[in-house]
């Protein structure tokens, strides 16, 4: 899903005392750059693409914890080993 909303950011200037003030706004993230965000993620875990979100986010929460378990075991194996 494409979204076509680019983050555009605002000056605006305004009185305050008897002095103008200026401010740079930027506007809420839109909903389209949660989709982004969701993409970027459903190529990262693996079968992410025909996935619904509530899978997606399962999946990405085993996979950060199998990831884990894995830099755990070669950082033993490495204290073992004097490596």
């Amino acid at each position: 899903m494409r979204c076509s909303h680019k983050r555009n950011e605002f000056l605006s200037m305004r009185r305050r005392g008897g002095r103008k003030m200026v401010s740079f706004t930027v506007p809420k993230k839109p909903k389209c750059a949660i989709q982004h965000k969701l993409d970027k993620l459903r190529r990262i875990i693996p079968g992410g693409q025909k996935m619904d979100v509530e899978t997606l986010f399962r999946l990405t929460i085993q996979q950060i914890l199998m990831l884990q378990l894995k830099v755990n075991v070669l950082q033993r194996l490495s204290e073992l080993y004097g490596v």
